[in-house]
């Protein structure tokens, strides 16, 4: 789902979910410099097909991972961490009675072979961090790769990934 004006603001505020990857030079989407320019306002978020097509789908994902895992979630929105407020995320899902959130991930074909072995390093990092935000046990990485490949992929919390990841993100701040 498309973030509101609000949420996008916020984000400028704290390390996102989706920033870390980029610190740690693991994301093909950016890097350090790209995450400092978005957050000097320096950098307009433009839409694209690929951004469109994810805040379309991303609701029909949510329902089948919800309908093939008999689980009940919503969609909190953005959420500070609680002791390090400049660590910030906004999880797809918050399922109800667990210590569990989803992260919906739309890949394409052009990105499909990051998916070959498993969940890629940017992705895992990406749920770490939301994980340590909001205090999750698991996510759940449900991926619809290449249009008609559907996958739920479990990934359990690191705690030492996640205080590596404090530091990474205090560091930046």
């Amino acid at each position: 789902m498309a973030l509101t004006a609000e949420q996008l603001l916020a984000r400028r505020n704290w390390v996102g979910a989706s920033d870390v990857p980029c610190l740690l030079g693991i994301s093909p989407h950016g890097n350090a410099h790209s995450v400092w320019s978005s957050k000097m306002g320096l950098v307009v978020d433009t839409p694209t097909v690929a951004k469109d097509a994810g805040n379309y789908l991303e609701p029909a994902l949510a329902r089948w991972y919800l309908d093939e895992t008999k689980r009940e979630a919503a969609h909190f929105g953005s959420v500070a961490h609680p002791r390090h407020p400049f660590m910030g995320c906004t999880p797809d899902l918050c399922i109800f009675g667990e210590r569990r959130i989803a992260q919906i991930k739309l890949v394409g074909s052009w990105m499909a072979h990051h998916w070959d072995n498993d969940v890629p390093e940017y992705v895992q990092a990406q749920v770490q961090h939301e994980m340590e935000v909001v205090d999750a046990d698991v996510c759940d990485v449900v991926a619809l790769i290449g249009g008609t490949d559907f996958r739920v992929l479990p990934i359990e919390r690191d705690r030492e990934v996640g205080a590596y990841l404090v530091e990474v993100c205090r560091e930046f701040v």
